[in-house]
């Protein structure tokens, strides 16, 4: 008989151990539970849960450790290979962690990168190139990052300062900002059912497909989505309610003139010249843009940056 050293806990008891790592297990899945119910991303929501688990199985081996101080040297199992996969989801974890720190230290090089070139016009015409460095590294950038490269390139265009290059590259952010950040919105807007109500929309006229559909509940008319255009009839509701919002789905829809309210487009192309705009509570996902570089067209695209829903009224100015 003698006292064994803590580590030893893996190679005596068996059921002990193993029952130490189911509940290690089941309170490492609860803390990936709560990650997730909080909007964690995935990577973020493994390495918690196997972090807790790791934490929490070396934890309870010390322990038990304590109340077992004395064991027989004879009863050691000849083959030590059971504890493998306790110790396999602690590299586990410890692997993810030095993951996300490496792809937390490459997007800040990228969004540094992003920043200096929004700051220099030699370099504006890198946008595009930097953003397509972070899809290939599988990283994305932070709305944070995006918004300023955006609010600077938008700037410098107004300026005058290589107008048509920080443009497009304001542009090019927009379109990333849309397709990464904006895929998801509130869980009232998840269910999209065919509308079979008349609804005018300017689309492309060599590619005028289009789809329109009831999103969310019906509500009352003065509470209903409208989407009309200030040059065209108005839409008229049939009966006393209409859709909580209008869903569209085009190759290309132009927003000029338009009058929308309650609206939710997605996977379109969106053009825009200038022209009269009223956009109120309003969701533009995985989008892209065909902004006019003039001053609403400018305001427009901030708001853009700016987040879902969309609130802008935009007087003509042409």
């Amino acid at each position: 008989m003698r006292s064994y050293r803590w580590y030893e806990f893996f190679l005596i008891d068996t059921r002990a151990r193993w029952r130490s790592f189911w509940i290690a297990l089941v309170l490492g899945s609860v803390a990936g539970g709560i990650s997730l119910a909080a909007g964690d991303n995935i990577n973020t929501n493994v390495a918690t849960a196997l972090l807790f688990a790791s934490v929490t199985f070396w934890i309870k081996a010390l322990f038990y450790v304590r109340r077992q101080r004395e064991l027989v040297v004879a009863q050691w199992p000849t083959r030590r290979s059971i504890w493998l996969p306790m110790t396999a989801a602690a590299g586990f974890a410890i692997s993810i962690v030095a993951l996300k720190r490496t792809m937390a230290h490459m997007t800040r090089q990228i969004e540094l990168t992003l920043q200096t070139a929004a700051n220099d016009p030699a370099n504006f015409h890198r946008v595009e190139q930097i953003l397509q460095r972070a899809d290939q590294q599988g990283v994305t950038l932070s709305s944070a990052a995006i918004k300023k490269a955006g609010s600077t390139l938008i700037s410098a265009a107004e300026s005058g300062v290589r107008a048509d290059s920080a443009w497009d590259g304001a542009l090019h952010l927009a379109n990333y900002y849309s397709r990464t950040h904006l895929q998801f919105v509130k869980a009232s807007l998840s269910r999209w059912e065919p509308w079979i109500e008349d609804v005018t929309l300017k689309v492309d006229p060599f590619n005028p497909r289009h789809r329109v559909y009831q999103v969310g509940r019906s509500v009352p008319v003065p509470q209903a989505a409208v989407l009309t255009y200030m040059d065209q009839p108005p839409v008229l509701l049939r009966g006393n309610s209409g859709p909580e919002f209008i869903g569209v789905e085009a190759s290309v829809i132009f927003l000029d003139d338009a009058h929308w309210k309650n609206v939710v487009v997605r996977n379109t192309t969106l053009r825009y010249s200038g022209r009269y705009l009223y956009l109120h509570n309003v969701y533009l996902i995985n989008c892209s843009y065909d902004i006019e570089h003039n001053q609403n067209g400018a305001r427009l695209l901030q708001a853009v940056l700016g987040g879902m829903p969309m609130n802008i009224e935009l007087a003509a100015t042409h």
